[in-house]
């Protein structure tokens, strides 16, 4: 615990003063290895900005592909066919999403029609998912967005997932659950029942994912939990971004599952 810590430290401290403390002859030597380091620099921004150039060229030629996709699985014949579920049965292929996937969204979701993936011109790392739904008696959006802001430090960090406000119709919110309770009537007779509605789990919580700037206000165990959640809530971004848009019927035919048991 505490010990190994002030240990660290020390031995982070006494290299930090190695360094410092070299003679004339060493630091010469630094100064020519931070040369070298800084050539380094200058190549890798010129991979990033190459390698942000090759994403979006690719991604541009995926795009015919995946219009065609939403051509074969549109119209009556597809639903005739039983491709009408293709997207919902997707998804509860992939692990990762089909952990949030509740028994009763899979009414709505049955009404799912196309799921794309949006990169960022900018920096193709950040993504929005649009997910294409038939009209349906759950809520009235056509399109339901999810994006995932992302800042490109050494690693890509989040900085922030933001969705779609649903319009549901009425009675039909499937991220509340309305609770009956019955109370005393003050004047007799017979009791009162009032409901309330509280939260519940449901894929289209997927919406509406924490705000990271309220963090501030939490106390450290609020703000593990929520941390985990962001984390969670990236890998099924990701699920869709990397596994499901680009490769969706080996996610409906369970190939890519079988593919999954064996990569564990």
């Amino acid at each position: 615990g505490m010990e190994e810590m002030q240990e660290k430290m020390q031995t982070l401290l006494a290299n930090a003063e190695y360094a410092e403390n070299l003679g004339a002859a060493g630091k010469a030597k630094v100064e020519k290895l931070r040369a070298l380091n800084t050539q380094h620099e200058e190549i890798e921004l010129e991979y990033e900005e190459k390698r942000k150039a090759l994403e979006l060229e690719f991604n541009r030629r995926y795009q015919p592909l995946y219009d065609e996709r939403a051509k074969v699985l549109a119209g009556e014949e597809a639903e005739r066919a039983g491709m009408g579920e293709f997207w919902l049965v997707a998804m509860t292929n992939s692990e990762v999403v089909a952990e949030i996937i509740q028994d009763k969204d899979r009414a709505a979701l049955k009404s799912l029609r196309d799921i794309k993936c949006v990169l960022s011109e900018e920096d193709a790392m950040s993504f929005t998912l649009e997910f294409h739904f038939a009209p349906n008696e759950y809520f009235s959006n056509g399109v339901l967005q999810k994006t995932y802001s992302l800042i490109d430090d050494d690693e890509p960090i989040l900085e922030r997932a933001e969705g779609t406000v649903i319009d549901w119709k009425p009675g039909k919110n499937l991220t509340v659950k309305t609770l009956k309770k019955k109370v005393p009537n003050k004047k007799g007779g017979k009791p009162i029942t009032k409901t309330k509605q509280e939260p519940c789990d449901s894929f289209f919580n997927f919406f509406s994912p924490p705000d990271l700037d309220e963090l501030e206000d939490l106390d450290e165990d609020q703000e593990e939990q929520i941390h985990e959640f962001i984390q969670a809530d990236f890998e099924v971004g990701a699920a869709f971004r990397e596994r499901i848009v680009p490769h969706a019927v080996l996610w409906f035919t369970c190939e890519a599952m079988d593919e999954q048991l064996e990569h564990e």
